[in-house]
Parts: C-alpha cells; sequence; structure tokens
C-alpha cells in the first residue's frame, strides 16, 4: 500500500517576503454558540453564529536584505494583519510572528492601515529597535519589536460579521543590554521603563522599553 499523500511542509502564511523563510502556519476556526435550557436545566435549541478564523505565521530571517510586511492593518493573503511581532538576540537569526485574523460573512477587503517604518538591519544578532547609544563596550544582547493595532467587529441582525475597522496603532520595543546605556531611545519614542542591574556573576545589564503610536489611514 502507498504512503498517503498528506501535504508536508509549512503553507500559505500572509504571503512571501523577501528575506523571510516561512517556518509555521495555523489558523484556528470559532464561532460562538447560543443555546437554551428548559424548566428543567436541559438544553432544548442552539444556534452557531459569528464564524472568525484566527491565523498565525512564523518566519525567520535569511538574508541581511529583507522586507517586513509595510502596513498594519492591511491586508495580506486574504488576511487582516493586526499584529507583527519581531525577535532579535546575538545567538539566533531574527523571528517574525505575523497574526491577524478574517472572517466567514463579509470578509474584510480594505482597512485602515499604518506604514510603520520599522526595517530589520540584519539577519542574524540583536538589534536595538529603539535607537539608543551604549556606553562604552556595551552592545545590545537581545531586541524586540511589536506592531500592533486594535480591531472592532460587530455582528449583523442574525450574529454574522457585518463589518470591521481598525484603529490606535502602536509600537513597543524592549532592548536588553549587555554593559551601560547612555541614551536609552532615539527621537520618538516614550521610553517607559530603564533597568540596570548588577549580580555578583556577571556583567552589568540594562532593560529599556518604549512604545510610540502610529497615525493610521
Amino acid at each position: 500500500m502507498p504512503e498517503t499523500a498528506i501535504t508536508f511542509g509549512a503553507t500559505d502564511g500572509f504571503g512571501t517576503f523577501a528575506g523571510w523563510e516561512l517556518q509555521s502556519d495555523s489558523k484556528t476556526t470559532a464561532k460562538e454558540r447560543s443555546m437554551v435550557l428548559d424548566a428543567t436545566g436541559n438544553e432544548v435549541a442552539s444556534n452557531l453564529f459569528n464564524e472568525k478564523t484566527e491565523y498565525s505565521s512564523v518566519y525567520k530571517c535569511s538574508n541581511n536584505t529583507n522586507t517586513v510586511p509595510s502596513e498594519i492593518g492591511d491586508i495580506y493573503n486574504s488576511r487582516a494583519l493586526i499584529s507583527i511581532a519581531i525577535n532579535t538576540s546575538n545567538s539566533d537569526r531574527a523571528q517574525m510572528t505575523l497574526t491577524g485574523h478574517q472572517h466567514a460573512a463579509n470578509p474584510h477587503t480594505t482597512l485602515v492601515k499604518a506604514a510603520h517604518g520599522i526595517s530589520v538591519a540584519k539577519a542574524f544578532g540583536a538589534v536595538d529597535f529603539l535607537g539608543g547609544t551604549g556606553g562604552t563596550g556595551a552592545s545590545p544582547a537581545s531586541g524586540t519589536i511589536t506592531i500592533t493595532c486594535q480591531h472592532e467587529d460587530n455582528q449583523d441582525a442574525d450574529g454574522a460579521h457585518l463589518v470591521g475597522e481598525n484603529y490606535n496603532c502602536t509600537i513597543t520595543s524592549d532592548t536588553t543590554w549587555t554593559g551601560p546605556v547612555t541614551t536609552n531611545a532615539g527621537t520618538g519614542w516614550d521610553v517607559t521603563k530603564s533597568e540596570p542591574a548588577t549580580t555578583n556573576t556577571g556583567h552589568v545589564t540594562t532593560n529599556v522599553s518604549g512604545i510610540k503610536a502610529v497615525a493610521m489611514a
């Protein structure tokens, strides 16, 4: 008996992006459920409604010349992109996780979006997305950035998706340095945390976090 033809490898995703290799793609389709109990507490009727599929795709960076999806909130491969999360470290290549959703009824086709202007300078190694300045000999050990927008959906009279829209795009970032920091972040960032730390078994580290808003249109 021959082997069963079952798909091997990661497929679909939010699309193809230069310098990034798709590692995994998952989708979860869920419906809400309403039900009625009779006088003795037993279910006698039910309805499924508001079907929605959530997507998550993981990519690894393969090239110093690469392209991050340029607009949060836009439609990529028929999916509304709601979050871009990029993790970098001094021991691995950059990883990008894209998350979003789509609806069975009245799927999103055009949404308000924001051009975030974020790029990944190198495939391997830690990136300080905050644009800070290290002290003498200091170097980033890890750097993360998350670009998100909030999203509101509403249903019609029968509980099916009717309309949705994006709003309030924010970018949050976190950098851990080996060594001291002289400038926490570049222009435009609100620094929410600056935390130098010492230990009797290691070098000084500094953790910096920041956030900024990006206009949507």
